[in-house]
């Protein structure tokens, strides 16, 4: 019950759903999906449609045809999203796929963890 008036209250205030301008701008829609963290807390992610923006189209052609444009939009991606492993925000991790060692396997080999081999009728027909 908590955090669904907490979504409520952070639609009403933050987004001011049809209510007119919110932080974002004037939201027409929004879907969002909760989520369970490992501890059990939830979490929710939205997504808005804020009236007067471009269509992804437009924006699409916005981006092809102003290279300046394009620059800016990628700057300010880049200073707003971010992503760092906990209590690992100074190490860095430097590998390439030909340093992990891949598991070796005959398709016509029997995976040893099952007890017998799954019996498969290639003459069937399926319906």
């Amino acid at each position: 019950l908590a955090f669904d008036q907490q979504i409520g209250t952070f639609l009403m205030t933050v987004i001011c759903y049809n209510q007119g301008m919110g932080v974002y701008g004037n939201c027409k829609a929004y879907y969002g999906t909760v989520e369970v963290q490992g501890r059990g807390t939830l979490h929710c992610h939205m997504l808005l449609w804020i009236a007067s923006n471009p269509s992804p189209q437009a924006l699409h052609n916005m981006l092809n045809g102003d290279p300046g444009y394009k620059q800016s939009s990628f700057e300010w991606m880049e200073s707003v999203i971010s992503c760092q492993l906990p209590r690992m925000t100074d190490v860095q991790i430097e590998w390439s796929v030909e340093d992990i060692n891949h598991p070796t396997c005959d398709v016509h080999e029997v995976d040893p963890q099952l007890e017998c081999p799954p019996q498969v009728d290639f003459k069937a027909r399926s319906l």
